[in-house]
């Protein structure tokens, strides 16, 4: 009876050891510097300046997530269904995650934004996102970031690699509370939540910047006159950014295709400066919604692409039916003029998709 007992203790100690070994080696897949932040994260933070030497990575907000009528096939993209490229960059909101809702402000459930960002990173694409703070107190903002450390922390596959994310804290000028704070109590606000994001442990952020401008605001009329921005942007923490976000869409209700064309090359000229000043790396967020004119992106953003030392370009959110004008890029049906500029601005050696995207988290 003794050595069946034995027996059974030895065999279930055999047990509980091989399954401890399955779970350590499989953690093992994901490597951790020095800092605690995963090896590619800290790959994806210095090569977001190197890639520059390359070109310029092209993506879309929500870029296969959603598109001009359709949403939810995580297989396709307006980009890729014009231009037989797939893009490689992306960004989603994270708004209403603070408050466990199932869906973001945009109307996107999080589940299909957890598996949409999973497979753009084993495609090797970069992940951004971004996270519009309900008003509150510091004390609240720093509960609610609790659960948007929480959601990207969890951001594993199934070999429990986290996914790294280039992540704009309270983006600033697109009408939230904190656009009204003084600089300084908004790098406090922005310094609290990345401090809960260290005190959480999650391993996979590239800390960023992001700002919009308008047509006619005090701050896109500073930056077409060369002068300093980012006067935001927080300098003082112990987690601050290493890349700037520059927003400048212009909405369909107030697209002006002069007004866009002739504002864009100087003020991304001054983004790119003022970034460089700051040891930031400059990216860019844009696009005129229902592009109104045919030759957009050879005309305007290809030497915007070739002349500025920008790590990425996303363009607005294609969404809904396109009587909506809600489109920043083409989509199949469009005018095919506008399809061929845009073809043309694809196939440029300065402008890199997804096919020749390779190493940025080596």
């Amino acid at each position: 009876m003794m050595k069946k007992t034995l027996l059974h203790t030895l065999i279930l100690c055999f047990i509980l050891l091989l399954l401890s070994s399955c779970t350590k080696s499989k953690k093992d897949y994901d490597e951790y510097g020095s800092d605690g932040m995963t090896t590619r994260t800290e790959h994806l933070a210095a090569n977001l300046r190197t890639f520059v030497n390359k070109g310029t990575i092209i993506g879309q907000q929500y870029a296969t997530i959603e598109g001009i009528g359709w949403q939810g096939d995580s297989a396709r993209s307006d980009i890729k269904e014009v231009s037989g490229l797939g893009p490689a960059a992306t960004c989603y909101e994270l708004e209403g995650i603070e408050r466990d809702k199932k869906v973001n402000s945009d109307g996107i459930p999080f589940s299909l934004i957890r598996k949409d960002a999973l497979q753009m990173f084993r495609h090797g694409a970069i992940v951004t996102m971004t996270w519009q703070a309900p008003e509150g107190s510091v004390e609240t903002v720093k509960e609610e970031a609790k659960k948007v450390a929480t959601f990207i922390a969890n951001l594993r596959d199934d070999y429990l690699i986290h996914a790294p994310v280039i992540f704009y804290p309270l983006p600033l000028g697109l009408g939230n509370w904190y656009d009204r704070l003084p600089a300084e109590r908004y790098k406090d606000i922005y310094n609290a939540v990345m401090d809960v994001l260290k005190d959480e442990d999650v391993p996979n952020i590239v800390p960023g910047y992001a700002e919009a401008f308008t047509d006619g605001s005090p701050t896109m009329t500073n930056a077409l006159k060369g002068g300093k921005l980012f006067d935001h942007c927080p300098d003082n923490g112990d987690v601050t950014p290493v890349i700037v976000n520059a927003i400048y869409i212009q909405p369909a209700a107030k697209a002006n295709a002069a007004v866009y064309t002739a504002t864009l090359p100087k003020f991304v000229q001054t983004v790119a400066h003022n970034a460089q000043e700051r040891n930031l790396v400059p990216s860019l967020t844009t696009g005129i919604e229902g592009l109104p004119t045919k030759n957009l992106f050879t005309n305007t953003m290809l030497p915007i692409v070739k002349n500025n030392r920008l790590s990425y370009v996303l363009f607005g959110s294609n969404r809904g039916d396109f009587k909506n004008h809600h489109f920043a890029v083409p989509y199949p049906g469009i005018d095919n003029d506008i399809i061929n500029d845009f073809v043309t601005f694809c196939n440029d050696r300065s402008t890199i998709f997804i096919n020749e995207l390779n190493g940025v988290y080596l």
